[in-house]
């Protein structure tokens, strides 16, 4: 004998109940569900010594930038720019440029069950 269940239409229907009420009460959570918390702006009331020191560095290397006329040496400068901004972004907690956007300019994309099929029902209005 198996010890699963057979289907029959008293259960089919009670498990298709349950899990219409499942999906309502998940749907019900995600609506409900409290905003996400802005990210803060607000800035730091003590300087960061590291902070300082990255910032110094980083002004220290653009002014190499402008000196250099060797490619590979230029190319070296800027890799090294580009690190010393990733770092200045972890230690300061701020996103990077294009990292994250306001809340009021972002729009939900509209599902595959948002949008409406076209009316393709032909018009019997008559003779023309």
């Amino acid at each position: 004998m198996c010890s699963m269940a057979r289907f029959n239409t008293a259960n089919a229907r009670e498990m298709a109940a349950r899990s219409v009420a499942s999906r309502q009460q998940r749907a019900a959570q995600r609506v409900t569900a409290p905003a996400p918390v802005p990210f803060p702006t607000t800035p730091q009331t003590e300087p960061d010594p590291t902070v300082a020191r990255i910032a110094h560095v980083m002004e220290r290397t653009l002014d190499r930038m402008d000196h250099e006329k060797e490619p590979r040496a230029l190319q070296a400068l800027s890799r090294a720019l580009r690190d010393l901004r990733e770092t200045y972004h972890l230690v300061t907690g701020q996103p990077r440029p294009g990292q994250r956007r306001p809340a009021k300019e972002r729009t939900p994309s509209a599902s595959y069950f948002d949008v409406q099929p076209p009316d393709l029902t032909p018009d019997y209005s008559g003779p023309r």
